[in-house]
């Protein structure tokens, strides 16, 4: 809930839903001139923090794997990384900062959402290699364990930022989606006005305690307010469209 982007004046970022809802730590930040135009703001604040979330992050953590196996057969890495866009400082609550966190959140839904998609497709397949039954193939078969899997792949695969580490980036993405899994299967019996709040909340604790959880492995302590109110934002939007994200992948992917 990778699940983030944050950033947190003058400190460095730890990941939760933690990089997964984060903006660029300061130390990746460059100078981000002053808006001039709605377009100028739109970019940095709107598209900027997506393109970190939904697509440089994820390349970067595919790069970091390829060239994991690549220089243990070959000794050479085979793909660049690339730099995060810059993502200007915003004050606390301000609209700016809201967008940012938000931007960020539903960003990570596909790159989540086919992770999850991956997971459960090796989880099968070994369920049918070694002819698993009764609760074992049951849990191979689930989709909420794909997902939480997934999650924990995704987050520990990411390319750590300062302060971050690989352990607790996967274990806050597990912790993240084990809540958002859950609580989204209980809201489905609720009216359409109820689940929408349900899934709001469900959001905000998930992300919230993927970054307290990302935050604690690395650091030992908790992280500060203002950064999990941030993920709990970003982590509210996210899973609002996550059940019907992940039916669309579903859709895409199965056919």
């Amino acid at each position: 809930m990778a699940f983030f982007f944050f950033y947190e004046k003058n400190k460095p970022m730890v990941s939760d839903l933690s990089r997964n809802l984060e903006t660029p730590d300061q130390a990746s930040q460059v100078s981000v001139p002053q808006s001039r135009s709605l377009l100028d703001w739109l970019g940095d604040n709107l598209a900027n923090p997506a393109i970190n979330s939904g697509i440089i992050e994820p390349y970067n953590a595919l790069a970091s794997t390829v060239n994991l196996v690549s220089r243990t057969l070959a000794g050479e890495e085979l793909l660049g990384k690339s730099e995060l866009r810059a993502v200007p400082p915003a004050d606390f609550l301000t609209p700016t900062w809201l967008v940012q966190g938000v931007s960020g959140g539903l960003a990570m839904l596909v790159p989540y959402g086919l992770a999850g998609k991956a997971a459960g497709g090796s989880m099968r397949k070994f369920g049918q290699v070694v002819g698993a039954e009764g609760a074992m193939a049951r849990l191979l078969k689930s989709e909420q364990a794909a997902q939480i899997l997934g999650a924990a792949a995704y987050d520990g695969l990411r390319v750590p930022r300062p302060g971050e580490t690989h352990l607790g980036n996967a274990l806050g993405g597990a912790t993240a989606f084990f809540i958002f899994e859950k609580g989204n299967a209980v809201s489905r019996t609720l009216s359409p006005g109820q689940r929408i709040q349900a899934r709001l909340v469900t959001g905000m604790l998930g992300a919230s305690a993927q970054h307290s959880v990302a935050h604690l492995v690395a650091s030992g302590h908790l992280p500060e307010y203002e950064q999990l109110v941030q993920a709990g934002i970003g982590g509210a939007a996210m899973n609002l469209a996550l059940p019907a994200t992940q039916k669309a992948l579903g859709r895409a992917v199965d056919g």
